[in-house]
């Protein structure tokens, strides 16, 4: 049997289908129960409902589990196959207690452990990850508003507390490209950084000669920037002249 070992079995249920898992699993799917952990229990015990889920998450307390992660439950039609599905006490448009996300975030991890479901969000039933009832369309059923809006975008609250629990690092986040500071350059200069001068100045209209050699008429096209920028009218440019042209 494969049962969480953070979780409370409250099966078995008649409702599953045994041993209907098929390996490798794409993820975990999240519902709400809209009621309470209680009625959603009684249900899946009832022959009569045709319908269960893997785990119970309720607003207070451990998690229950109803099915073996090696049978399949009913609760998403097309998609019990290939992902495990826990079932949240409340309703559509609420959001999950400190409790219930503690809970999924440690079911989160023990599935990425014991099954290698990535540590991911997913809106598509084609790509695997921590998902939500409602992304499969009709396919799983046609719930749309399953489990709301609200707990879609706890999500990646969930990832970062199961990475946490697992000693995964998040992604570094790429580092700003610096900024490089230009020189200060007057008549007479020469060479890259010329160039790029005669280069931002023609963009703005400036009749310049785009060779790299900071003369007279260059000279004369920064005075007229200057002035048209309300700066200082030396013919030099330094970094408030650089920063104005946009370099």
């Amino acid at each position: 049997m494969a049962l969480f070992y953070k979780a409370t079995f409250q099966g078995p249920v008649p409702n599953k289908t045994p041993n209907g898992i098929q390996r490798p699993l794409m993820g975990l799917v999240l519902h709400i129960e809209q009621g309470s952990e209680s009625s959603a229990n009684n249900w899946f015990h009832n022959i009569k409902a045709q319908a269960s889920a893997h785990f119970g998450n309720p607003k207070v307390g451990t998690l229950d589990q109803w099915v073996d992660t090696n049978d399949m439950a009913w609760a998403e039609m097309a998609g019990n196959p290939r992902w495990i599905s826990v079932e949240h006490e409340g309703f559509s448009g609420e959001s999950l207690t400190a409790t219930q996300l503690e809970n999924d975030a440690q079911l989160l991890a023990w599935l990425h452990q014991t099954e290698g479901i990535p540590l991911v969000i997913t809106d598509s039933p084609d790509q695997p990850g921590l998902g939500w009832h409602g992304m499969g369309g009709v396919n799983w059923g046609d719930h749309l508003s399953c489990p709301g809006e609200p707990i879609k975008a706890q999500r990646a609250a969930i990832i970062a507390r199961a990475k946490q629990i697992l000693g995964v690092p998040d992604a570094p986040k790429p580092l700003a490209p610096a900024t490089v500071a230009q020189p200060q350059i007057g008549l007479g200069a020469k060479g890259a950084p010329v160039f790029k001068l005669q280069q931002f100045l023609e963009l703005k209209g400036y009749k310049v000669m785009v060779d790299g050699i900071f003369g007279a008429s260059t000279e004369g096209a920064v005075r007229q920037f200057q002035a048209s920028q309300h700066l200082g009218v030396d013919g030099v440019v330094g970094s408030a002249t650089w920063k104005a042209l946009g370099a």
